[in-house]
């Protein structure tokens, strides 16, 4: 029992070093719309979800968790900065004041971030569950 604690202990500190490293560059770079959000917002408390789920057994979740987040902060700034840039771009001098303002505040960062982790989080769950359905076959 107290090696399964140890153990637990140890992956929850790897991902929380993780987690750490990603809100200080998050602190650092908070002019940024993006990570100005993820800083006001906690990081909409998934370090919450890490915890739970390296605690009851979870780990292979909570790492899915951990580096979607990172991933998906990279993709997320990237691919929200270029679909915004797209959306400003289509602003003419003819669009009434609705239409600019709608297109120049197209922000798809958090949308992007948070489908990303969930997208991780379900390949892991396609993958174990595909995982144990072969090692029925194969007995």
């Amino acid at each position: 029992m107290k090696e399964i604690i140890l153990k637990r202990i140890k992956h929850l500190s790897i991902q929380l070093i993780i987690f750490g490293i990603t809100y200080l560059i998050s602190i650092r770079l908070k002019d940024i719309y993006f990570f100005g959000w993820l800083t006001h917002n906690k990081f909409a408390y998934i370090w919450v979800a890490i915890i739970l789920f390296t605690m009851f057994g979870g780990t292979l979740y909570s790492y899915a968790i951990t580096i979607g987040n990172v991933i998906g902060i990279l993709i997320g700034q990237f691919l929200g900065e270029y679909l915004l840039n797209a959306a400003k771009a289509k602003i003419t001098p003819e669009m009434d004041a609705a239409e600019r303002g709608y297109l120049s505040n197209s922000y798809y960062h958090v949308f992007i971030w948070l489908s990303f982790i969930i997208v991780v989080v379900l390949l892991v769950f396609i993958n174990k569950l595909i995982s144990k359905r072969i090692g029925r076959l194969k007995e």
